[in-house]
């Protein structure tokens, strides 16, 4: 008899193993940040529509997982000064979910996302990590899923730049192997649109620009497109309205 029990509890076991630690959810979602700084703002709505190759599956052992891009929006003037960032994917310190943000901290993002990094350091401000957590005003859990950011901006009349860097790391291809980039795999899919100046009723798209590099002694951001492949396909659609509600 207790031979059979353990039997029976190992077959559990298994049973229980054998399945996702995440699953697929098709539902948009819509994050709502909440308003900081004047009462003014003005309202401003980022949506994102995901691509065929939003997600990627792994299956380490017995174990199916789903991995999904990081994303980061940011603001920039005409210049290329950095303003503000806008939204950011799991920066708010709980990092538990993802062994490696918890483990990397600041260095996770530093190699996630080297574009936006490199800015928001030139502009001598930190990146998150487990002792410099983002506050719920620009952060949320990473969507699974096309999603909208309602958030704010100040009132300006001068034209500026909205940024997105976009990385699903360990996808991999016949180029950027994990022999060659480690945990990242292809590298960072850099979007952009020029706002000058804001229209109200205009829909503007951003639209690939790049992509970040962590290799030395290169540039952070690098036009064009070589040997990437699926990751210019994590994304259909970047769209941004103001003085809208998200939909």
């Amino acid at each position: 008899m207790q031979s059979l029990n353990t039997v029976l509890r190992l077959a559990c076991v298994i049973a229980l193993c054998s399945c996702a630690i995440n699953h697929i959810k098709d539902e948009k979602t819509v994050i709502t940040l909440p308003a900081t700084g004047p009462e003014n703002a003005r309202p401003m709505v980022i949506s994102l529509v995901k691509g065929s190759q939003w997600w990627h599956k792994i299956t380490p052992g017995p174990f199916v997982i789903y991995i999904y891009p990081q994303v980061v929006f940011w603001m920039e003037d005409a210049h290329g000064h950095f303003i503000k960032t806008l939204y950011v994917t799991g920066a708010d310190g709980k990092f538990a979910k993802h062994a490696t943000k918890k483990k990397m901290g600041a260095a996770f993002f530093r190699e996630c996302f080297p574009v936006w990094s490199n800015q928001l350091e030139k502009a001598g401000l930190k990146l998150p990590g487990s002792t410099t957590p983002y506050s719920d005003a620009v952060t949320s859990a990473t969507p699974q899923s096309s999603f909208a950011v309602a958030t704010h901006i100040g009132q300006t009349n001068d034209s500026f730049i909205i940024y997105a860097e976009i990385n699903k790391t360990g996808d991999y291809n016949d180029y950027y192997t994990e022999d060659r980039t480690g945990w990242i795999g292809q590298p960072s899919i850099v979007y952009s649109v020029m706002i000058d100046p804001i229209a109200k009723d205009q829909t503007y798209f951003l639209k690939p620009a790049g992509h970040g590099s962590t290799d030395k002694d290169t540039p952070v951001f690098r036009e064009g497109f070589t040997n990437i492949t699926t990751a210019l396909e994590m994304v259909r659609e970047i769209s941004v309205v103001f003085d809208a509600p998200a939909k």
